[in-house]
């Protein structure tokens, strides 16, 4: 009944709020949050009274404010993502900047092996940052860096162009950039390979 949008399956869940069963009354109220898209609490009475309001609705209006309620939900899980990322970059970056030296290396090295894409792209903000500053970061991460050309994530391959343009970091031989060129179908990341590839 919660997977499907019509005033029937609302009706048949809002009967089940007066079951004797106290599971069936949660889980129709779990129902009727997923069913419309609102969140009227947790209470028999606050669904029943939406329910009276709401009921006389045409199917458009019913699209219509789902289709609302999704989109504000929607906006507020990706404000709590990019919160979230937000929290997790400058922690990770504290514990690196906090890491012995000697450290320092085998960390990013883990980081851009990472499956989640926002701890590789962090890696490769500190490789930038260092290869800036001219600090020496080891043979082990130019060539990690350099097996990421072809990086499944469109940002990731971006970053690692930038990092490209830094002494050292050019690969020995100009083949991988342009077969992955061939390969690429972005055109952003297809101007950035030829960015690095003419610098």
């Amino acid at each position: 009944l919660g997977r499907i949008s019509d005033t029937s399956a609302i009706d048949a869940l809002i009967a089940l709020l007066d079951d004797d069963n106290p599971e069936i009354r949660t889980r129709a109220i779990s129902a009727l949050h997923r069913v419309t898209g609102v969140n009227e609490g947790e209470t028999a009475a606050a669904w029943k009274r939406w329910w009276q309001k709401n009921r006389a609705k045409t199917p458009l209006q019913w699209i219509t404010e789902l289709n609302d309620s999704l989109t504000a939900r929607n906006r507020q899980l990706q404000g709590d993502l990019d919160r979230l990322r937000d929290r997790l970059r400058l922690a990770l970056t504290e514990q690196y900047q906090k890491a012995p030296e000697i450290d320092r290396a085998a960390i990013l090295i883990g980081w851009l092996k990472e499956p989640l894409v926002d701890i590789r792209l962090l890696a490769l903000d500190q490789v930038r940052g260092a290869a800036e500053d001219r600090r020496q970061l080891g043979e082990a991460i130019i060539e990690q860096v350099r097996s990421m050309i072809a990086d499944p994530a469109l940002e990731v391959r971006l970053a690692v162009m930038q990092t490209l343009r830094y002494p050292g970091f050019y690969p020995p031989s100009s083949e991988p950039v342009l077969a992955a060129y061939r390969q690429e179908t972005d055109r952003q990341v297809r101007m950035a390979m030829l960015a690095t590839l003419s610098g």
